[in-house]
């Protein structure tokens, strides 16, 4: 199927297409999971994509998650996404689950809730692409470890850096929307939602559009429709482009603190790979304990994602000023931290 004539655009699939080259390899082994919603972000991003298939030779496919949310129009969009992806002969994956139900059963939000299952959606999808790769024979035909592209945009990175400023957030929470990860590509970070939408309307490119955008119910929409307009019409400039080189930079500092760390904890580890050294710990910089330990507990569970809590983390900060101390702290997870002396000491019940 041919891909329509859009000669006046194709400066910026261009651009789009250079700064991917500079993260990732593309051409026939690029192998991509979309993350679709029907939006203008994600429907933009198809199109990139597919553009992308005829010029490179990419693999491409749909995945779509029902959050239950809006049942007048869930239906309606996954029927119509399913049409899109067999118009244009790409596998679609789709999954659903009741965001509002887990909401009340975790106690969270119901943003929160429905992250936590888009993206675990997306990882079982992933590893389903995966186990299916794994059973072609290797060959020219062959592709690499498939990579979710998301269609998060400028304007979705200013909020989320606001959300996690306003939450007390350090480097990780601010660098939390990288444009690639070596597991995730943002393609569209340069991008405004104008900009998307100005193209895809000025070419009658069809997406859906989500009414709650407009609420002020939750809380990135609150910011999107009042904070954040409010201070580009303070600065009287946009501050996105300055916002994500913000995040650039602090990511590069970000990555050299975990290098750093992770030279801190071989030099704290005692030959038992579940006891530390303390005082040689408390040796390094106090800005590296956080990450010390956090590396530590998380090689205590690799196959399971652990993060230490600020709580949990200033209690073990107490203890590590008062060193040689005794104490015992509950991590979670079936994870227990156990201070003696100037011994430190991860224990896992496995349950």
């Amino acid at each position: 199927m041919s891909w329509p004539d859009f000669q006046e655009h194709t400066g910026l699939f261009r651009d789009l297409r250079q700064e991917l080259k500079q993260q990732l390899s593309l051409g026939p082994q690029a192998h991509f999971l979309l993350g679709i919603s029907g939006g203008p972000d994600s429907m933009f991003l198809a199109y990139f994509l597919l553009w992308l298939r005829a010029r490179e030779g990419c693999q491409l496919a749909l995945a779509h998650f029902n959050h239950q949310l809006r049942p007048e129009v869930d239906a309606e969009e996954t029927l119509g996404l399913a049409d899109f992806a067999e118009k244009w002969q790409l596998p679609f994956y789709s999954g659903t689950a009741d965001v509002r139900a887990m909401a009340s059963q975790r106690q969270a939000g119901i943003e929160e809730a429905a992250r936590a299952a888009r993206h675990q959606f997306f990882q079982n999808t992933l590893d389903q692409l995966v186990k299916e790769a794994d059973k072609q024979p290797i060959g020219p035909n062959s592709h690499d470890t498939p990579i979710l592209a998301l269609g998060h945009n400028q304007d979705d990175l200013l909020e989320t850096v606001l959300i996690n400023l306003g939450r007390g957030s350090g480097p990780d929470g601010l660098t939390s929307m990288p444009s690639f990860d070596g597991r995730i590509v943002r393609p569209l970070l340069g991008l405004t939602s104008q900009e998307i939408r100005t193209f895809l309307d000025h070419r009658g490119l069809t997406y859906y559009r989500d009414h709650s955008n407009a609420e002020d119910i939750y809380l990135r929409n609150r910011l999107r429709l009042e904070v954040v307009p409010a201070w580009r019409a303070a600065l009287t400039y946009d501050p996105g482009p300055q916002v994500r080189k913000f995040t650039e930079s602090l990511r590069a500092e970000r990555q050299a603190l975990e290098q750093t760390a992770a030279m801190a904890l071989a030099a704290c580890r005692l030959e038992s790979a579940d006891q530390l050294n303390l005082k040689t710990l408390t040796a390094w910089p106090q800005g590296l304990h956080y990450r010390i330990l956090q590396l530590f507990f998380q090689e205590s569970l690799p196959n399971t994602p652990f993060t230490l809590g600020q709580k949990q983390y200033g209690q073990i900060a107490k203890a590590l000023a008062n060193l040689p101390g005794r104490a015992s702290f509950d991590l979670g997870q079936g994870l227990t931290f156990g201070i003696q002396g100037y011994l430190g000491q991860v224990t896992r019940v496995i349950k």
